[in-house]
C-alpha cells in the first residue's frame, strides 16, 4: 500500500505545540494570514510560530484566534516562551511534518489530455471544491477534513475513473532503479 494511504501518523510536538493533522479550514486560515508554508526559510519567526498555533488546534478555534486579531500578538508572546528552544531544530521538525502532511499516492497519468494544469488551482480551493462537489459534503464538513484524507480521495477518484494509475512498489522500484544508472552514466 502506498505510504501516503497509511494514517498512523505520529504526534509531533514543535514549539511546545502538539500539532494536529491539517485540514482544508486550516489551508483558508493561513492564506488569510498571508503565511507562506512552502517557502519558511525566508518567513519571520513570527509567521512559523503563527503557522504552528494555527495547526495546534482544529481550525474553528483557530479561527477565532485569528478573527480576533490576536494570533501575531501571540505568535510574539510564544516566540519569547520558546527562546531557549533551538529554532532550527523546531523550524526542521515542523516542516518534516508539514511534507507528511501534504504526501500524496504516487500515481501515473496520461500527461497528454491538456487540461489546466494542477498547479495553476490552490489546493485549498481543489479540494473544497472536490469535497463539496464530488462526495456531497457541506462547506463546514469539507473544512473539518484533514489534507491527507481529501488528497487520498481526490486520488481513489481519479484511479476509479481511469485518470490516474497507483504506481506499485515494483513500478516505484524499477524507476529508481533507471534513476540510479542515469546518475552512473553522468558519472563515467
Amino acid at each position: 500500500m502506498d505510504a501516503a494511504f497509511n494514517f498512523k501518523s505520529k504526534s509531533v510536538v514543535c514549539f511546545h505545540l502538539e500539532l494536529k493533522p491539517i485540514t482544508v479550514g486550516h489551508l483558508f486560515l493561513i492564506d488569510e494570514c498571508e503565511i507562506d508554508l512552502f517557502d519558511l526559510s525566508d518567513s519571520p519567526l513570527n509567521d512559523l510560530l503563527a503557522a504552528a498555533l494555527i495547526f495546534a488546534q482544529d481550525h474553528k478555534k483557530s479561527r477565532k484566534l485569528q478573527s480576533s486579531r490576536c494570533l501575531k500578538f501571540v505568535a510574539r508572546w510564544w516566540a519569547w516562551r520558546c527562546k531557549k528552544l533551538s529554532i532550527g531544530e523546531e523550524t526542521t521538525r515542523f516542516q518534516e511534518w508539514l511534507a507528511d502532511q501534504f504526501q500524496l499516492p504516487q500515481i501515473s497519468r496520461d500527461l497528454t489530455g491538456g487540461g489546466v494544469s494542477q498547479s495553476e488551482i490552490p489546493t485549498r480551493w481543489r479540494l473544497i471544491s472536490l469535497l463539496m462537489s464530488e462526495f456531497g459534503m457541506s462547506r463546514e464538513e469539507a473544512l473539518m477534513t484533514t489534507v491527507r484524507d481529501a488528497n487520498c480521495l481526490w486520488v481513489a477518484r481519479d484511479e476509479r475513473e481511469g485518470r490516474v494509475k497507483l504506481m506499485s512498489q515494483r513500478q516505484k522500484s524499477l524507476i529508481a532503479f533507471a534513476r540510479e544508472q542515469d546518475a552512473l552514466k553522468g558519472l563515467n
